[in-house]
């Protein structure tokens, strides 16, 4: 979520994803343990070519891969691509 814009993030707050703690970032991590068993970027893949919305796999960020079933958002994007994304996420 970026600086200030608490919307996308309450609006996150309306799906099933488990949002983690972010403050004064434009990223906002969440957990989809409970909402799909793919591992992490089988997830991101997932979501991108069959919802149409990018999110980075949190593993991505470890050496050995780590899985935590987190992926991470970017809030850095137009108005318009935002609320595509979060209509998108709310229909899951």
């Amino acid at each position: 979520m970026c600086a200030g814009g608490g919307r996308e993030r309450q609006v996150l707050k309306d799906t099933r994803f488990k949002l983690l703690p972010s403050e004064g970032s434009y990223f906002q991590c969440v957990d989809f343990f409970e909402m799909n068993e793919l591992i992490n970027a089988e997830f991101c893949k997932w979501l991108t070519t069959e919802i149409g919305v990018a999110a980075i796999p949190l593993s991505a960020f470890y050496g050995d891969g780590f899985d935590q079933r987190v992926v991470r958002f970017c809030f850095a994007k137009k108005d318009e691509t935002l609320q595509t994304a979060l209509q998108r996420l709310a229909k899951l």
